[in-house]
């Protein structure tokens, strides 16, 4: 009446199939060890998925994942508050449920280098068309948001730069940085960097 049913080798039980309150449910029975599924793509041998029992079952899927459906949601958190919701023909929205002042998302970039050096890229949001039909200039990078080291980082600095770089014939170059103390350069370079205050007054120096 159980419904189960073992799988063996050698006297050791590797997997069960099981009516869990008439949830079908599969268990791998040796500790650490993975579900596999395979198959064959067009006669080549593939593993399509793998669950890392190991990791708490962490998934490892050979190729794309298609999620169909219109506002279809990736859930993410013990509570499934944070939310990557598909906007049917538009593109993607990052939602957090949360109520009240922590329910703002955030969407942050971060670097994995352990050693950042001047003018290393802490992270970059880059604008581009790379199916356009008439190639070339056409499908490089059009325009770019970059955060930039200013120097070394150490426990007392990590002095950043923001540059707005776009293209006009060929990969988007720098067109504006706002520096890590506040100055703005447009066009030039860095020693036409000025600063600029919206309190009834304009100041600017270093204007070249």
């Amino acid at each position: 009446n159980g419904g189960d049913f073992q799988f063996a080798d050698n006297g050791t039980v590797f997997g069960t199939i099981k009516n869990s309150s008439s949830d079908f449910k599969i268990d791998i029975d040796v500790q650490d060890k993975d579900f596999i599924v395979t198959g064959n793509d067009g006669g080549a041998a593939i593993t399509a998925l793998t669950l890392d029992m190991s990791a708490e079952g962490t998934a490892t899927f050979n190729s794309n994942i298609n999620i169909a459906g219109d506002a279809t949601k990736l859930k993410f958190g013990a509570n499934s508050e944070i939310e990557l919701i598909h906007y049917h023909n538009v593109g993607l929205m990052l939602k957090n449920t949360n109520d009240g002042a922590a329910g703002a998302p955030h969407f942050i970039l971060q670097s994995g280098d352990t050693d950042i050096a001047d003018g290393d890229y802490l992270g970059t949001i880059q604008f581009q068309a790379p199916v356009e039909g008439t190639g070339t200039d056409a499908i490089l990078i059009a325009g770019a948001i970059d955060a930039r080291a200013e120097g070394d980082f150490s426990s007392s600095n990590n002095a950043t730069s923001l540059h707005f770089r776009t293209g006009s014939s060929g990969v988007a170059t720098d067109k504006m940085t706002i520096s890590s103390i506040g100055k703005v350069g447009i066009g030039g370079t860095q020693t036409s960097m000025f600063s600029i205050h919206y309190n009834g007054w304009t100041q600017a120096d270093g204007i070249r």
